[in-house]
């Protein structure tokens, strides 16, 4: 593929919009992800992007994307963490791209990995810690779909029955809600009214102000109850891998998401110790860092252009959809 393709990587908080050419990323820009009309407020910045290259108009494009998505209509429907409920995936591009393929950011991000990255298997899968929770799993060399295209979502795996935990999806006691990004807070006040420590972490988390930020500098900086906190969330993360492996049985787990990449210093090694701990007696997976840090979903959103993942294609029934290959 020698002409530019564009792909978008569209997040709870961000959006990366680029364009690459022979597997480079040529150029990208970074937005803020609104809180509605996400449709236009993309476009436009696409736009900018293609006249700053002097491109009219692209053959393909890729777009990674929360879910759940609807594969037959090309859209997002009630993403947990994303105010708008409804967001048309193909309208963003029409008129822009002849053809579009959408994945789920995460499956996306570790096609990037096994076609593109550094760690390479027929069997691993891609978690990433940062909102939310995702998964990425390719098994015996083929990309995990499932039926509606949904086989991957790990973060609402139920890791918990004691606490309630409502996650954004309507279950309870998802590794999402315990320890994605976005419930971060509400975990740690609930740590702290069972658990009085004279700290600023503490204090702070009882009268429900500390964010996931504070939270990792406190514990950089030896607060009691911000360790504490820590340690917490990465024991959850540990177990959700843990049941990743038997699940799936990866022999190499890469781990992304701006959660986890900013704070991968005080993380890492904990999640590996409880990863371990919930695993017993089997061989534990090798850990890494995704190549391609925090545009990993954007390397995904090319990638499944570059080469595109069979049942990818198959599911992918849109109207802007390729044509099936062979």
């Amino acid at each position: 593929m020698t002409g530019p393709v564009l792909a978008v990587d569209i997040g709870a908080t961000k959006t990366l919009i680029g364009i690459f050419i022979k597997n480079k990323l040529k150029e990208y820009i970074k937005i803020m992800t609104p809180d509605e009309e996400i449709e236009s407020t993309i476009r436009e910045n696409i736009v900018k992007l293609l006249n700053k290259n002097n491109i009219n108009r692209l053959e393909y494009a890729g777009i990674a994307a929360p879910g759940p998505l609807d594969y037959t209509k090309g859209r997002i429907i009630n993403p947990p963490n994303i105010k708008q409920t409804i967001i048309s995936l193909i309208d963003i591009v029409e008129d822009i791209a002849r053809y579009v393929l959408i994945a789920n950011d995460t499956v996306a991000g570790v096609w990037a990995e096994r076609t593109l990255g550094r760690h390479r298997s027929k069997n691993m899968v891609l978690v990433s810690i940062g909102s939310g929770i995702g998964g990425g799993v390719i098994v015996d060399d083929h990309l995990l779909l499932g039926s509606g295209g949904n086989a991957h979502e790990i973060g609402h795996i139920p890791l918990n029955l004691e606490e309630e935990a409502p996650c954004g999806c309507g279950g309870l006691g998802h590794w999402e809600a315990l320890a994605g990004g976005v419930w971060i807070s509400r975990t740690a006040r609930r740590l702290a009214s069972n658990k009085r420590l004279e700290s600023k972490a503490w204090r702070l988390a009882y009268e429900g102000f500390l964010t996931p930020e504070l939270l990792f500098n406190l514990a950089r900086e030896d607060d009691k109850f911000a360790i504490i906190t820590v340690d917490y969330l990465c024991r959850v993360h540990g177990a959700g891998i843990a049941a990743v492996k038997y699940a799936y049985d990866p022999d190499l787990i890469v781990l992304a998401g701006g959660v986890y990449l900013r704070n991968r210093d005080i993380m890492f090694e904990r999640i590996k110790h409880y990863m371990r701990v919930y695993l017993g007696s089997i061989d534990p997976p090798q850990l890494y860092d995704a190549s391609f840090r925090e545009y990993q979903s954007l390397y995904g959103a090319y990638a499944i252009i570059y080469s595109p993942p069979t049942g990818l294609v198959s599911i992918n029934r849109h109207r802007l959809a390729p044509p099936a290959r062979g």
